[in-house]
């Protein structure tokens, strides 16, 4: 069974001694008896138990307070902003959290108080924001929108939570999951809902992350306005290494049980152990992880391998996936018991062994090397390590099933490379394929249908000194020529962002101006993918703004005027409505050129009802969203409706109607599937 990475519910699972400081805090929250409002701080970097200490402050909150009348007992809120995907939605989901918990049975002035908070929240969010709890859609909807300053209802909302007995306390937690926008935002939120009487903020983050996330042109120092907002900070010690390494015994004894003892040599382990994988874990998230991984693989093989070996090198798999991954490639260098005799080769073997030690952190690399050398032995003179007393014998390692054994290094990595991944040698002979147009092109295309494009473009991009300054022609007009072609099964991935990164990135490369626009300038001309190349201008634009010249201004508007002369004669095409990219590059050729011409040709075109309906399925968008409580993501569907209302000049009531016209006429059934999903999301979002 594997373990949940999910923080411990109460105190009888709280194994680091931490109960006794949270019923503490919880009882002196409770005789608080100040009307002033405060925040408390729990500070810990992340996997140092700041959700399960929470958790437990909540348990002995509700515990502590039984005996309390309904007037003083505490109102808990817990609010975590990670559980919403659109963090710009963040404040309507607290305020419609805090009105929601204000209305418990039979005390009007909390119910009264609900009504008033939702009044306030007007101010912070727009008229109509949609958020959601436990899947029912709701909207912080009011009859009327108060327009009156923002003091003055804050004054009002005052009076309300001064007349009340209970003690709101309101927990967020997660904070420094969020992005930097994300982070802003809570803050903003406490200091515009602070000080408010008969609230207590319990906040846990990481002091690091979020002070960092709060600096820039206006805070210039994040830590002050921490110090300004927290006033009672807790630091969260981390937790013992002896406890992170009791937990991980504890964890691997239960995975060993049924390891026969005359396949697990002890001296060899004690020495693997104390030499260098203890120095992988340092906090609780870190055995979860690694023992998550081993779970999958030992029970399974370790008939087929030496344990010990395999528990080793599932650490570099876990903590040093580069490293891990160079290893694997490189079975002749690591395999065997001696040296080669070979001067040439025995350098050759020791550069590379050097360029892997360069992946992993110097922090690590000492006790790396000592692994090694303990799972390799012929590393030992590469290394200057001498640690054991005389090389193996290859019939010993034979008889051992050793890693480093030519018959069983491939069997530890059988479980290596999930389906999602790629490994350095396919990275080697994509590269190496570069020389050719058709040969990248068709690699790449390969590539796509397996479903592995986005982590390929990453690793190119990763790769980009590798890639021969007389093969970047090559991989532009490759990519630039099919990268419209690419399957992304999340849309909100980047993977168009990665494309043209790795295009100016290898541009760059290319000292002289002229040549690096020769090649742009051939690579748009004969590309038959258009939209990534309204994304290329618009980056280039971008770019030219900011002093980062890849070519000059005068060259980047000859560019631009080519893309759109490409983008005229495809509207006119009777390719249209089969470019998935379609919204995208109305919307590109908007901000090219001219908006209201852009808008012109796409009113003519969803006149049809096939063109309507190709536009509307061109905007679908889909991620999958992954939260705590999920064991495998969720897919969810999107739009940004915002944006397809700003350029169709159609009443979004005669819309809605359009769309239940065909929902209900007998064409609905022809529809495929992913036509229907963008004519329900549609009608979804736009309601």
């Amino acid at each position: 069974m594997l373990l949940g990475d999910q923080p411990i519910s109460n105190s009888l699972q709280d194994k680091l001694d931490r109960a006794d400081f949270c019923k503490y805090l919880a009882k002196a929250i409770l005789s608080y008896e100040s009307k002033e409002c405060i925040v408390i701080g729990l500070l810990g970097s992340w996997g140092s138990g700041k959700s399960s200490m929470l958790n437990m402050i909540i348990e002995f909150l509700y515990k502590s307070s039984k005996s309390q009348n309904r007037f003083k007992k505490p109102i808990i809120v817990k609010f975590n902003p990670w559980n919403y995907p659109d963090q710009n939605g963040i404040m309507a989901h607290f305020f419609y959290n805090l009105a929601s918990k204000l209305k418990p049975k039979r005390q009007k002035k909390l119910q009264k108080l609900s009504d008033k908070v939702l009044k306030y929240a007007e101010s912070f969010i727009p008229f109509q924001v949609s958020v959601s709890s436990l899947g029912k859609p709701v909207s912080l909807k009011l009859k009327k929108r108060d327009k009156r300053s923002i003091d003055y209802k804050k004054e009002k909302l005052a009076n309300y939570f001064q007349e009340i007995k209970n003690k709101i306390v309101i927990i967020i937690d997660d904070i420094d999951r969020l992005n930097v926008d994300g982070i802003k935002n809570i803050f903003q939120l406490i200091k515009a809902f602070g000080n408010l009487p008969n609230i207590i903020y319990i906040v846990a983050f990481d002091r690091g992350i979020v002070s960092k996330a709060l600096c820039d042109d206006q805070l210039k120092n994040g830590e002050e306005y921490l110090e300004k907002i927290i006033q009672v900070p807790f630091e969260i010690p981390s937790i013992p290494r002896e406890k992170v390494l009791a937990i991980l015994q504890f964890q691997l004894n239960e995975i060993l049980s049924n390891v026969p003892k005359d396949i697990w040599n002890q001296e060899y382990w004690y020495n693997v152990f104390h030499c260098s994988i203890q120095y992988f874990f340092y906090t609780i998230r870190d055995v979860i992880r690694y023992i998550n991984t081993l779970k999958i693989g030992l029970p399974y093989i370790y008939k087929e391998v030496n344990p010990i070996d395999f528990i080793a090198i599932t650490c570099l798999q876990v903590f040093m996936p580069q490293a891990y991954l160079e290893i694997k490639d490189n079975k002749e260098i690591f395999t065997g018991a001696s040296l080669s005799e070979d001067d040439e080769l025995r350098y050759k073997d020791s550069e590379t062994v050097e360029n892997i030690m360069e992946l992993v952190p110097k922090k690590d690399r000492e006790h790396i090397k000592r692994l090694l050398c303990y799972l390799f032995p012929r590393l030992q003179n590469i290394l200057n390590l001498h640690q054991t007393a005389d090389f193996y014998k290859p019939s010993e390692l034979l008889k051992e099933r050793r890693i480093c054994s030519p018959n069983f290094f491939d069997t530890h990595f059988r479980l290596s490379v999930p389906e999602y991944e790629v490994n350095q040698a396919d990275i080697d002979r994509l590269i190496e394929s570069s020389e050719s147009e058709k040969n990248f092109s068709s690699m790449l295309l390969s590539i796509n249908n397996g479903g592995k494009i986005q982590v390929v473009i990453e690793s190119l991009r990763d790769r980009i000194s590798d890639i021969p300054n007389k093969n970047i022609d090559v991989v532009i007009r490759s990519l630039l020529n099919i990268a419209d072609n690419f399957k992304v099964e999340d849309t909100y991935s980047d993977i168009y962002g990665e494309i043209i990164y790795l295009c100016i990135s290898l541009l760059f490369k290319i000292e002289d101006e002229e040549e690096r626009y020769n090649i742009l300038e051939r690579s748009i001309n004969d590309a038959e993918s258009l939209y990534i190349s309204t994304v290329l201008i618009l980056k280039l634009i971008s770019e030219n703004k900011q002093k980062k010249f890849l070519i000059d201004g005068f060259k980047v508007m000859s560019l631009e005027e080519q893309v759109v002369r490409k983008i005229r004669n495809w509207v006119k095409s009777e390719n249209i409505d089969k470019n998935p990219k379609l919204h995208s590059i109305i919307y590109n050729w908007a901000e090219l050129e001219n908006k209201n011409q852009a808008k012109e040709f796409l009113n003519n075109y969803i006149k049809s009802h096939r063109g309507f309906l190709s536009f509307i399925t061109s905007n679908l968008q889909q991620k999958y969203i992954f939260e705590k409580g999920d064991y495998i993501p969720r897919l969810e569907f999107d739009m940004d409706i915002d944006r397809i209302v700003d350029f169709i000049n159609i009443p979004v009531s005669e819309l809605e109607l359009r769309i239940k016209n065909i929902i209900d006429s007998e064409q609905y059934e022809k529809l495929d599937k992913k036509e229907k999903i963008a004519l329900k999301t549609f009608t979804r979002k736009i309601s």
